[in-house]
This record gives structure tokens, sequence and C-alpha cells, in this order.
């Protein structure tokens, strides 16, 4: 009997820490945000790492910091991507979860050190996409691409939130891939929002583009930013919207959201 005890004490010893595991709850967040950046050919080098260094100083950022952790749960579920054309994608933040100081300097000094404009530009371009192909073969930019792939990161999340955003930067209107109308329409059905930052110079028809194609969901809106000098706000503005929702807007935002926003505040 005594044996038989310790058998049975040595077995329930080495199942405890897999049923403790399998009875947790899963971490719940305030948002799980997933920012998709453009490498593709219609972007220079000079502003990709424009895009690139805003996104990541915005994220050291107190105002940003402060918004986290006022939040319920005083934590964010966050990633990174990069994509372009011809199902060129590539993971640069795997989901992380950003709660203070620590984690958002961790997270901004990796976006820092990658170099990536090199890479996109150089991608086959004999792969086929899903529907439409520029002629031209030249510039050609997929944003279905990016919001389908940035919808199955949300898919994938590890933690729970209430909300799910979508934040595609970028330039220029849709060449290549499927239609990105449909590609939102799709994270609308699962429950995603899809916002976007519309960066560089003649930008009236591009935010005219995002706000017909490519944003959507309750309070869904777009930004825009042609001075480099004005990247780290427009990204600080952008993400604590993306997070918070645009009820939270203030007047230090309104140079970025324009009046092409949805008229469907957040619920």
């Amino acid at each position: 009997m005594p044996v038989l005890f310790r058998i049975v004490s040595v077995v329930t010893a080495l199942l405890a820490p897999v049923w403790g595991v399998a009875s947790e709850a899963p971490v719940e967040v305030d948002a799980n945000l997933v920012t998709a950046l453009d490498t593709s050919s219609s972007v220079g080098r000079l502003e990709e790492a424009v895009e690139r260094e805003g996104l990541a100083r915005a994220l050291v950022h107190p105002q940003l910091l402060e918004l986290i952790r006022a939040g319920p749960q005083g934590r964010i579920g966050f990633a990174v991507l990069m994509w372009s054309s011809h199902g060129h994608t590539k993971t640069l933040v795997p989901w992380t979860t950003i709660a203070n100081a620590e984690d958002a300097k961790r997270v901004s000094q990796d976006l820092l050190s990658m170099d990536l404009i090199e890479e996109s530009q150089g991608l086959d371009r004999t792969v086929p996409t899903d529907r439409y192909e520029a002629p031209s073969g030249q510039h050609q930019t997929d944003i279905a691409l990016a919001i389908r792939t940035a919808s199955a990161f949300l898919d994938e999340a590890p933690s729970k939130s209430r909300r799910s955003v979508i934040n595609v930067v970028g330039r220029g209107s849709s060449n290549s891939g499927m239609p990105p109308a449909a590609a939102r329409d799709a994270a609308l059905n699962a429950g995603q929002i899809v916002n976007g930052l519309v960066v560089g110079h003649s930008l009236a028809d591009d935010v005219d583009y995002y706000r017909t194609h490519v944003i959507g969901g309750p309070g869904a809106f777009v930004m825009q930013v042609s001075d480099p000098q004005a990247m780290t706000k427009a990204f600080l503005a952008k993400l604590r919207l993306d997070i918070a929702g645009r009820r939270e807007a203030t007047a230090s935002d309104e140079p970025f959201l324009t009046a092409y926003t949805t008229d469907d505040l957040d619920p």
C-alpha cells in the first residue's frame, strides 16, 4: 500500500502542471491589433524606413503607454507584418502582449533593427495572384493580401478581446490580387475592424480609395500623413484610436483624422 500510494502521488505531481494549464482561462486584452506595413514597389526605401521608425517610436510614447495602462485589462495584443503583392508577406512582430514600457521598448527596438524594402521588392513576380494583375508588372500593390493576412493573424490571436483591429498602412490603390473590398467584407464578417493610414504625397485619391474599398466596421477610419517629420505623431494618433475607438479622438488628432471617416461610431 505505501508503494502504491507513492506511485499515485508521483503521477499526480506529474499531471498537476498539465491540469493547471488546461484549466487556465485565456488571457484577455483590451484590443488585439495587427499593423500591416506596405513594402510594395510603390513605396520607396526612405518611405519604408519612415513608416517603420514612426511606428517604432510611437509604441514607446508615454501617451500610448498611459492609454494602455488605463484600459480595463491594462494590456493589448500586438503584431506587425509586412506586405506587398504576389503572396509576399512576412511576420515582423509575432503576437506579443504590451502592458508596460519594457514590453513596448522591446518591440520598438526589434522594428528599428529591421531593413525591409530590398527584400520585398526582390520578390518573384511570376507567382500568380488570386485575380487581377497589373499589365505592366510594375508597382504592384495587393491590399487584399494585407487584409487577409492580418485577418488570419487575428483569428489565431492567443489572447481574447472584444476588439480586433486591422491597421493597414499603405500608399496607392490596389492593382494586384482580389478586390480589397472582398477581403475587407470577410474580415467584417469575422467581427474585425479595418482602419487605414495613407502615407506619402498626392493623398486625396488614395484616402478616398481607402475609405471606399479598404476600411470598414464600427467606427472605422482612415488617417493620412504626408510629412515625414509627423510620422510618429500620426502613428501615435492611429494606434490610440485603433485601441480605444474613434470616440476618443482629440483636437491633436485632427491633422491626420480627416473628413474621410465612416459615419458609424463605436457601439
